[in-house]
This record gives structure tokens, C-alpha cells and sequence, in this order.
């Protein structure tokens, strides 16, 4: 198990997991037990921890797709970059452009 730990994966994929909804995620945020600068957010059930920060490449492309999707699309669409966003019960996205 200790090995399993070291190359930080999971060791108790064969069993049932019980999975997070939206609500509960925001309830374990509100109770403290997420905490404001931990860097996590909740994907098909389960609470994922973020990539590494944003760099220099990730904040320009992010800057392109934003201005091109704003000419492509104009004001038929409301375009929110890095936003959080609920897609459904066991989604909570922090950001959808990455």
C-alpha cells in the first residue's frame, strides 16, 4: 500500500465509491472541510485535486480562445472564462477553458 501511496494512485479502484453531488461539495466547503485555498473541484462525483498553476502559455492561449470565441459568437452567447459552473448534480467545474 505504501507503494500504491508513492506513485499517487488508487488503490481501492475495484470498490464502490460513494460520490460527491454539488450540494455536498458545497457543504463540506461551508463547514471547513475544504478549505478557500485548497485547489480542488468536483468532477463526475468526485473531488479531484487542480493541475499546477497557470503559466505564461495557458494564460495566452486562454486570452485567444476568449477573444475568438467573442467574434465568432458575439453577444448570441454569454462566454465565462475560469468561472465556476454547475453542469449538473456531480459537476461543479471551476473552469471550462483550460
Amino acid at each position: 500500500m505504501l507503494e500504491n501511496k508513492r506513485q499517487n494512485t488508487h488503490f481501492f479502484t475495484s470498490l464502490p465509491l460513494r460520490l460527491w453531488t454539488v450540494e455536498n461539495y458545497h457543504c463540506m466547503a461551508e463547514a471547513g472541510i475544504l478549505l478557500p485555498d485548497e485547489k480542488v473541484e468536483l468532477i463526475d462525483g468526485k473531488i479531484i485535486k487542480k493541475m499546477s498553476p497557470q503559466g505564461s502559455y495557458r494564460a495566452a492561449a486562454i486570452t485567444r480562445i476568449n477573444r475568438l470565441l467573442s467574434l465568432i459568437l458575439g453577444d448570441n452567447v454569454l462566454i465565462r472564462l475560469q468561472l465556476p459552473i454547475r453542469l449538473n448534480n456531480f459537476r461543479n467545474l471551476n473552469r471550462i477553458v483550460q
